[in-house]
């Protein structure tokens, strides 16, 4: 799966889609300059002149139903098109790789085609020119690089909460340890790197630092732990949708047995999961977890998500490959 995304949104972020499926061959940008050519004796030259707008054609396959490899919001994408064309206001796309901003442009709908093919999904062509803002004040005013602070609600398992952000150059970032925190998790901070860690992972995302505390993006932030961001134009409040699944291990017997369970004969993916293991090497796991005893503080992990989840189960494996390599073949 490609790490690549590509966003269309309108009026601020007002609305947000992400498009469901990356063009093999990302938009070809062609810049042209309003260059003069003039004849002056026997020379022809050139009088080189201003950047015109870019321009570009995005050619989008729009599922309309989920697959394993994307959403089916094709009919979602559509209708924002649709939108701005109507409303005769720009649309701006975003393309990021791993969180790097590829590129970022205002952008006016020129063209827009588009079909359902035989199983009703739509294949589209936009043809976009870049839009160019007019700054109509008669002395330009700079933009401050100074943060402006304040609180935005958050809205999540329909509990609002305020929590700090920054507004800096009309974007607005949320501060990282009050989102998490909403969220349970727990914070950390890799110094080196100046990004934030939320159980255990580190969050790779644009990170600023005001008074010594970090701020993110709340769409990267969000994302990046499996929630979807609704913005609310009216009240500016944002609702996060789509929880990270959570795993309920209440105790450390009952962790335990989930783990003897997971590593009974009829359980496939324990041997997957351990498939640098022999067979004698599986029967000394097998027979410790049968023994339970101290493999149960291996697993009493409460609440996690299953991802972080999946991380215990790896310790864990590293754990009882030591405990072979020191127990031998005597422990069978």
């Amino acid at each position: 799966m490609t790490s690549v995304k590509m966003i269309l949104s309108y009026n601020n972020n007002e609305k947000v889609v992400e498009v469901p499926v990356i063009p093999d061959k990302l938009p070809e940008i062609v810049q042209e300059l309003a260059n003069e050519e003039f004849t002056a004796h026997t020379k022809t030259l050139t009088l080189l002149g201003n950047k015109k707008p870019r321009t570009f054609t995005l050619d989008l396959f729009l599922p309309t139903k989920e697959y394993e490899f994307c959403k089916g919001n094709g009919e979602e994408v559509v209708s924002l098109l649709q939108y701005v064309s109507e409303k005769k206001i720009p649309a701006r796309l975003v393309v990021t790789d791993n969180m790097a901003e590829l590129l970022n442009i205002a952008i006016a709908v020129k063209n827009f085609r588009y079909y359902y093919d035989t199983v009703k999904n739509i294949r589209a062509t936009v043809d976009c020119v870049e839009y160019m803002f007019v700054n109509t004040q008669t002395a330009p005013a700079e933009e401050s690089t100074t943060p402006t602070f304040k609180e935005t609600a958050v809205i999540y398992n329909d509990t609002t909460s305020r929590i700090s952000s920054a507004n800096i150059e009309g974007h607005t970032l949320i501060k990282a340890r009050d989102f998490l925190d909403l969220l349970g998790k727990e914070v950390d901070w890799n110094a080196e790197r100046k990004q934030v860690i939320a159980d255990g992972e580190l969050l790779d995302i644009h990170t600023e630092v005001y008074d010594g505390c970090a701020y993110c993006y709340v769409r990267d932030m969000a994302g990046a732990l499996g929630f979807d961001v609704d913005y609310n134009a009216n009240d500016k409040s944002i609702t996060l949708k789509g929880a990270v699944k959570q795993v309920n291990i209440p105790d450390k017997k009952a962790a335990t047995n989930l783990l003897k369970a997971w590593a009974s004969e009829g359980d496939p993916s324990f041997y997957g999961f351990l498939s640098g293991l022999d067979e004698n090497e599986s029967e000394i796991i097998k027979k410790k977890f049968e023994e339970g005893g101290t493999w149960a503080s291996l697993s009493s992990t409460i609440y996690r998500s299953e991802r972080q989840l999946q991380r215990d189960y790896s310790l864990i494996v590293e754990k009882l490959k030591a405990y072979v390599e020191e127990a031998g073949a005597d422990e069978l």
